[in-house]
């Protein structure tokens, strides 16, 4: 046994030394390369001398086909062949690396930054020595008032995860729901998963009476900062409250507010298990017909439009479209007018709108009279006239 372990102790020695010398090699041939664990990265000015004048055609990632490890997708070239594979990643320190320091300069680096289909916040802003940065974000279309500095926090140094910073489908569920959604009649309106709040405001902006939730504790308390800076401006009417979908008894206690108008949420339903989780907490939030969910997801591997299946066979009214995303002028971050990131982000987005089936029994009393009054009529009809 002990022969074992050292044989694989000497293996691995041997594999991080070939490894060393291959870097070392490349290193050499005038290639720029820095490692992340198993990873290596490298850019040679060598390829570059290779490359046809002409850039290379950009493939889509999305309508290319998947591969285990992500989304791979080819184009014969009379010159070769262009190969683009898109990878996920969630280290937001090597994501950094991967677009700065001295291996991403130059034209390439230029480029390569250029055709990177990048999944981000949307604010590339540097984050402060604790961790926090300040998001500026308006949204003119909706009006002088439509602007924001909300507080962001860095998921490693924070602990607050996707929802201590703003993502681009909040951005589209806000600029939909404040253009759509009229300041009259006022509505009760939940917001599920709020992260820092940028949908509530909207809402809050129009008149709303809202209630801002999430389940995590960290982006619990950045989401009633950024509520209670609204709150000084004078057009804030928000409450807050942690609200995890998995666990009942914080459905039940969600249900004995009464019931909700309107329900939103962004990037919610991208893997089963929030899925799941979701659905078993619609039975509470949409007790009648009244009700409407709306979701605006980012249907990145097809997840989010297999939920709305799930949601349609377990009996819900559902209605999924691709949306069209941002247009116009439509949203400002930190000073800059559309940023063309987010604008085409915007462009994947699926709208999801979720009600409960009308069914007689749950027809108010007055309708149900009307109908009964309405066989009458048409049975005396049938029985009198010829």
């Amino acid at each position: 046994m002990r022969s074992l372990a050292a044989f694989s102790v000497l293996c691995c020695i041997a594999t991080a030394q070939k490894l060393a010398r291959h870097l070392q090699r490349l290193t050499g041939q005038g290639r720029q390369c820095f490692e992340d664990r198993r990873l290596v990265f490298c850019r040679s000015d060598e390829l570059r001398q290779r490359l046809p004048v002409a850039p290379a055609p950009i493939i889509d990632p999305v309508s290319a086909p998947e591969t285990a490890g992500g989304r791979l997708s080819h184009e014969r070239r009379p010159g070769g062949s262009t190969l683009i594979v898109e990878i996920t990643v969630k280290d937001s320190n090597l994501a950094n690396r991967l677009l700065s320091g001295s291996w991403a300069s130059g034209a390439i680096g230029e480029q390569a930054k250029d055709r990177l289909n990048l999944i981000g916040p949307v604010s590339d802003q540097a984050f402060d020595d604790a961790g926090v940065r300040l998001t500026q974000i308006a949204l003119p279309l909706l009006g002088r008032w439509a602007k924001w500095e909300l507080v962001e926090r860095s998921p490693e140094r924070e602990g607050c995860g996707d929802g201590g910073v703003t993502w681009s489908m909040s951005v589209v569920l806000a600029n939909l729901v404040g253009a759509s959604v009229p300041e009259f009649p006022r509505l009760r309106v939940l917001e599920i998963g709020a992260g820092t709040g940028l949908v509530s405001l909207v809402l809050s902006g129009r008149g709303h009476d809202v209630m801002a939730t999430d389940g995590d504790d960290c982006v619990l308390r950045n989401l009633r900062s950024n509520v209670g800076t609204a709150a000084g401006g004078g057009r804030s009417k928000i409450g807050t409250r942690s609200f995890r979908w998995h666990v009942e008894e914080d459905r039940m206690a969600l249900a004995a507010l009464g019931a909700f108008d309107m329900i939103v949420g962004a990037d919610l339903a991208y893997d089963r298990s929030k899925c799941d989780a979701l659905k078993g907490s619609l039975a509470y939030l949409l007790p009648s017909s009244d009700s409407e969910l709306v979701l605006v997801e980012r249907d990145r591997t097809g997840q989010s439009t297999a939920c709305a299946v799930l949601l349609r066979e377990d009996g819900w009214q559902v209605e999924d479209t691709a949306g069209r995303g941002l247009e116009g002028n439509a949203v400002v971050i930190n000073g800059e007018s559309n940023p063309r990131r987010l604008m085409e982000d915007s462009s994947r987005s699926l709208l999801i709108r979720v009600r409960r089936k009308t069914l007689s029994h749950e027809l108010p009393e007055a309708q149900n009279m009307f109908l009964t009054f309405c066989r009458v009529i048409l049975r005396f009809t049938a029985m009198y006239v010829p």
